[in-house]
C-alpha cells in the first residue's frame, strides 16, 4: 500500500506546529512498518529458494572452477566445472572458508561459500539396487534397457 505523503487535507490545515510534528511522526512510523514488512517478505522469499550452506573444519567440499579464480583450469567448456574433494581447514564467519588446496592451483585457499558444494561419498555397491528407476522392477538393469519398448502404435524404439 503506497504511503500518503500528504496526510492532511487542504481544508483541514492546522497551523499548530506540535500537531503537525505529531502527524509527520505518525507518517514516518507507518513508513517504517511498511519497509520492515517488505524486507521480511523479501527475506522469506529468497531464503527458502537459495538455502544456507554451512561447513565445519574437516568437512570435504567441491570447489567450483570459475574463470575469474582459475583461468588456467577453465580453458574450454568441456573442462570439469568443479574439482575436489578438498578439506575445510577453517571457517571465517558464515561466508568464508579456508580450504586445504594444493600448491599447483596457484590461488589463495580462502573461498566464499557460493564457490563451494558439499562432497558426498561414493554409493556403496550393495546400495545400487535402491537407485533403480522402478524399485519393484526385477532383473538386470542393462538387459531391461536393451529390450524394445513401444512408444506409440506402430513405432518401436530400441533403448541403448
Amino acid at each position: 500500500m503506497p504511503t500518503d505523503l500528504a496526510p492532511i487535507k487542504r481544508n483541514a490545515v492546522d497551523y499548530d506546529d506540535k500537531k503537525r510534528v505529531e502527524q509527520m511522526l505518525h507518517v514516518h512510523e507507518q513508513d517504517e512498518k511498511q519497509i520492515e514488512k517488505a524486507n521480511e517478505a523479501h527475506k522469506a522469499k529468497f531464503k527458502g529458494a537459495k538455502g544456507t550452506k554451512s561447513f565445519e573444519p574437516g568437512d570435504l567440499v567441491w570447489i567450483h572452477l570459475r574463470k575469474e579464480i582459475f583461468p588456467e583450469k577453465m580453458k574450454n567448456k568441456l573442462m570439469p566445472r568443479a574439482n575436489g574433494p578438498f578439506e575445510v581447514l577453517e571457517k571465517f564467519g558464515s561466508n568464508a572458508y579456508q580450504i586445504n588446496l594444493p600448491g599447483e592451483y596457484g590461488v589463495h585457499g580462502t573461498f566464499n561459500v557460493g564457490d563451494l558444494s558439499p562432497y558426498y561419498e561414493e554409493v556403496e555397491e550393495d546400495k545400487l539396487e535402491d537407485l533403480r528407476a522402478n524399485p519393484f522392477q526385477e532383473g538386470d538393469i542393462e538387459k531391461n534397457q536393451t529390450e524394445k519398448a513401444p512408444i506409440s502404435p506402430g513405432l518401436d524404439l530400441v533403448l541403448i
